[in-house]
């Protein structure tokens, strides 16, 4: 998959969440998904690719009710590189 993003010029991922339990919730995954992964994932992406790298977060009302969650996304998501 990394090959084929990378050729693109502009890339833009979804991050619901960073925390598994959250994410788990939001998005119920295929059991053999695992957050971790996919996050090492777009690091791995970030730091080979040369075009636009974005994310995108859409906040679900019961995290934005508890500060901390929108807070931990909001930093954890993808760390920047430089």
């Amino acid at each position: 998959m990394r090959a084929v993003l990378n050729r693109a010029d502009w890339v833009s991922l979804k991050v619901d969440r960073v925390d598994a339990e959250i994410w788990q919730q939001i998005n119920r995954p295929h059991p053999d998904l695992r957050l971790a992964d996919i996050l090492d994932g777009i690091q791995t992406l970030a730091r080979s690719y040369s075009g636009k790298l974005v994310s995108e977060t859409m906040p679900a009302s019961f995290c934005l009710s508890y500060p901390p969650h929108a807070k931990h996304t909001a930093e954890g998501a993808i760390k920047p590189l430089c």
